[in-house]
């Protein structure tokens, strides 16, 4: 990891296992499910969908990628300065849901939650580049095979 530079938010190699990126989506309705992106600082990337709330069989699938795109994946994070975000973005109309995205680090963790719909650029390239970052260990999950809702 040392000879890609400095890391970003200032970790070190041996916090990366204890970083998590978490990205869900909330649906408005009363009782439905969510869906939920988990990719962990080692490269574990978890998706979770649930039909309904507390749904008792989730469809789950676990899949890994390089912790090189998880670095990177960090750095677009600190690029559009995450850590600086509101906590919440209001909807722009009558809210469907709300987006969530959370970020672990060894020291500090932020959420935002985003209702939707909502107007957020860098908001939207980290969920963008979160679910791209998925992608390559999960092609399904950029087909809403995988996530209906997301």
């Amino acid at each position: 990891m040392d000879e890609i530079g400095p890391l970003p938010f200032e970790l070190k190699s041996e916090d990366l296992p204890t970083v998590r990126i978490t990205y869900a989506f909330y649906s408005a309705k009363t009782g439905v499910g969510r869906s939920e992106i988990s990719i962990s600082g080692a490269g574990k990337v978890v998706l979770l969908e649930e039909a309904m709330l507390n749904d008792p069989n989730p469809q789950t699938l676990e899949k890994s990628i390089d912790a090189s795109i998880v670095i990177r994946l960090l750095d677009v994070m600190q690029e559009e300065g995450f850590l600086t975000f509101e906590d919440l973005y209001r909807a722009t109309d009558t809210p469907g849901g709300t987006r969530v995205i959370e970020l672990v680090l060894p020291d500090r963790s932020k959420k935002v939650m985003a209702e939707q719909p909502t107007v957020n650029p860098p908001f939207e390239r980290i969920a963008g580049a979160i679910k791209f970052a998925t992608g390559l260990a999960v092609p399904e999950a950029l087909q809403s095979r995988f996530f209906q809702r997301m």
